[in-house]
Protein backbone atom coordinates (compact mmCIF):
# COMPACT_ATOMS: atom_id res chain seq x y z
CA UNK A 1 0.00 0.00 0.00
CA UNK A 2 1.37 3.39 -0.92
CA UNK A 3 1.45 6.09 1.35
CA UNK A 4 -1.71 8.39 0.20
CA UNK A 5 -3.11 5.43 0.44
CA UNK A 6 -1.99 4.55 3.69
CA UNK A 7 -3.45 7.96 4.29
CA UNK A 8 -6.54 7.53 2.96
CA UNK A 9 -7.79 4.54 5.16
CA UNK A 10 -6.55 6.34 8.44
CA UNK A 11 -8.58 9.36 7.58
CA UNK A 12 -11.67 6.92 6.98
CA UNK A 13 -11.13 5.43 10.53
CA UNK A 14 -11.03 8.85 12.08
CA UNK A 15 -13.85 10.28 9.61
CA UNK A 16 -15.97 6.96 11.16
CA UNK A 17 -14.42 7.18 14.86
CA UNK A 18 -15.76 11.05 14.72
CA UNK A 19 -19.00 10.07 13.36
CA UNK A 20 -19.05 7.46 16.24
CA UNK A 21 -17.82 10.27 18.72
CA UNK A 22 -20.80 12.60 17.04
CA UNK A 23 -23.82 10.13 18.08
CA UNK A 24 -22.14 9.25 21.67
CA UNK A 25 -22.47 13.55 22.08
CA UNK A 26 -25.92 13.89 20.73
CA UNK A 27 -26.84 10.71 23.09
CA UNK A 28 -25.31 12.60 26.17
CA UNK A 29 -27.38 15.12 25.56
CA UNK A 30 -30.34 12.94 25.57
CA UNK A 31 -29.29 12.21 28.46
CA UNK A 32 -28.69 15.29 30.17
CA UNK A 33 -31.73 16.67 29.28
CA UNK A 34 -33.60 13.20 30.43
CA UNK A 35 -31.77 13.83 33.43
CA UNK A 36 -30.65 10.41 33.27
CA UNK A 37 -27.14 10.14 35.40
CA UNK A 38 -26.22 6.32 35.19
CA UNK A 39 -26.97 6.71 31.27
CA UNK A 40 -24.55 10.05 31.28
CA UNK A 41 -22.07 8.49 33.31
CA UNK A 42 -21.83 4.88 30.89
CA UNK A 43 -22.10 7.74 27.66
CA UNK A 44 -18.82 9.53 29.26
CA UNK A 45 -17.18 5.96 29.69
CA UNK A 46 -17.51 5.07 25.64
CA UNK A 47 -16.32 8.57 24.92
CA UNK A 48 -12.97 8.40 26.87
CA UNK A 49 -12.39 4.91 25.06
CA UNK A 50 -13.32 7.03 21.76
CA UNK A 51 -11.11 9.69 22.08
CA UNK A 52 -8.04 7.14 22.86
CA UNK A 53 -8.78 5.51 20.04
CA UNK A 54 -8.80 8.64 18.23
CA UNK A 55 -5.75 10.02 19.42
CA UNK A 56 -3.97 6.42 17.97
CA UNK A 57 -5.27 7.40 14.84
CA UNK A 58 -4.01 10.30 14.64
CA UNK A 59 -0.70 9.51 16.03
CA UNK A 60 -0.80 7.35 12.66
CA UNK A 61 -1.67 9.87 10.12
CA UNK A 62 1.32 11.62 11.64
CA UNK A 63 3.75 8.68 10.75
CA UNK A 64 1.99 8.34 7.75
CA UNK A 65 2.49 11.86 6.90
CA UNK A 66 6.16 11.81 8.13
CA UNK A 67 6.46 8.79 5.67
CA UNK A 68 5.40 11.10 2.92
CA UNK A 69 7.79 13.76 3.68
CA UNK A 70 10.74 11.01 4.21
CA UNK A 71 9.80 9.77 0.52
CA UNK A 72 9.03 13.25 -1.08
CA UNK A 73 12.42 14.61 0.04
CA UNK A 74 11.19 17.06 2.30
CA UNK A 75 13.75 18.44 4.90
CA UNK A 76 13.68 16.48 7.64
CA UNK A 77 16.43 18.78 9.58
CA UNK A 78 13.48 20.28 11.32
CA UNK A 79 10.21 17.76 11.01
CA UNK A 80 7.72 19.46 13.22
CA UNK A 81 7.88 22.68 10.77
CA UNK A 82 7.54 20.67 7.74
CA UNK A 83 4.99 18.58 9.37
CA UNK A 84 2.65 21.69 9.95
CA UNK A 85 2.93 22.58 6.21
CA UNK A 86 1.82 19.53 5.57
CA UNK A 87 -1.89 19.70 5.02
CA UNK A 88 -4.24 17.30 3.45
CA UNK A 89 -5.23 20.11 0.77
CA UNK A 90 -1.01 19.84 -0.30
CA UNK A 91 -0.98 16.57 0.14
CA UNK A 92 -4.06 16.13 -2.81
CA UNK A 93 -2.59 19.18 -4.86
CA UNK A 94 0.34 17.07 -5.06
CA UNK A 95 -0.71 13.50 -5.45
CA UNK A 96 -3.61 14.90 -7.78
CA UNK A 97 -6.28 13.19 -5.81
CA UNK A 98 -9.62 14.23 -5.18
CA UNK A 99 -10.32 11.91 -2.60
CA UNK A 100 -8.32 12.97 0.32
CA UNK A 101 -9.92 16.55 -0.45
CA UNK A 102 -13.59 14.66 0.15
CA UNK A 103 -12.06 13.28 2.96
CA UNK A 104 -10.77 16.48 4.24
CA UNK A 105 -13.78 17.99 3.92
CA UNK A 106 -15.64 15.18 5.69
CA UNK A 107 -13.61 15.39 8.75
CA UNK A 108 -13.47 19.20 8.64
CA UNK A 109 -17.35 18.78 8.52
CA UNK A 110 -17.32 16.77 11.56
CA UNK A 111 -15.06 18.23 13.84
CA UNK A 112 -16.92 21.24 14.01
CA UNK A 113 -20.15 19.58 14.63
CA UNK A 114 -18.27 17.92 17.24
CA UNK A 115 -17.63 20.97 18.71
CA UNK A 116 -20.93 22.84 18.61
CA UNK A 117 -22.41 19.52 20.54
CA UNK A 118 -20.14 19.45 22.75
CA UNK A 119 -20.35 23.15 23.63
CA UNK A 120 -24.20 22.57 23.83
CA UNK A 121 -23.39 19.81 26.19
CA UNK A 122 -21.29 21.65 28.43
CA UNK A 123 -24.03 24.91 28.27
CA UNK A 124 -26.47 22.51 29.66
CA UNK A 125 -24.38 21.12 32.47
CA UNK A 126 -23.26 24.65 33.56
CA UNK A 127 -27.21 25.59 33.19
CA UNK A 128 -28.21 22.75 35.77
CA UNK A 129 -25.33 23.06 38.80
CA UNK A 130 -26.48 26.55 38.52
CA UNK A 131 -29.81 26.07 39.08
CA UNK A 132 -28.58 23.69 41.67
CA UNK A 133 -26.47 25.91 43.67
CA UNK A 134 -28.89 28.94 43.27
CA UNK A 135 -32.04 26.78 44.08
CA UNK A 136 -31.01 24.60 47.10
CA UNK A 137 -29.21 27.26 49.38
CA UNK A 138 -27.28 24.42 51.45
CA UNK A 139 -24.99 23.59 48.08
CA UNK A 140 -24.14 27.43 47.54
CA UNK A 141 -23.21 27.24 51.24
CA UNK A 142 -20.59 24.51 50.35
CA UNK A 143 -17.20 25.18 49.59
CA UNK A 144 -15.00 22.98 48.23
CA UNK A 145 -12.07 22.56 48.90
CA UNK A 146 -12.76 24.14 52.88
CA UNK A 147 -10.98 23.05 55.92
CA UNK A 148 -14.29 22.83 57.67
CA UNK A 149 -15.47 19.97 54.87
CA UNK A 150 -13.02 18.04 55.16
CA UNK A 151 -13.04 17.46 58.94
CA UNK A 152 -17.01 17.00 58.44
CA UNK A 153 -18.38 20.05 60.03
CA UNK A 154 -21.39 21.73 59.05
CA UNK A 155 -22.73 24.52 60.35
CA UNK A 156 -26.13 25.70 60.15
CA UNK A 157 -27.70 29.87 60.50
CA UNK A 158 -28.94 29.36 64.43
CA UNK A 159 -25.18 28.83 65.42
Amino acid sequence: MNTLEALKSVLKEEIEGCRNLLELLQEEKRRLMGLELDGVESVIKAKDILILKLRLLEEERVRVVERWQAENGMDRSNPEKDLQQVTLKRLAEKGGDGELMDLRSKLVSLTQSIKEMNEFNRGMIDRTLDFIHKSHPIFSKINPGSPDLEKGRVYSRAT
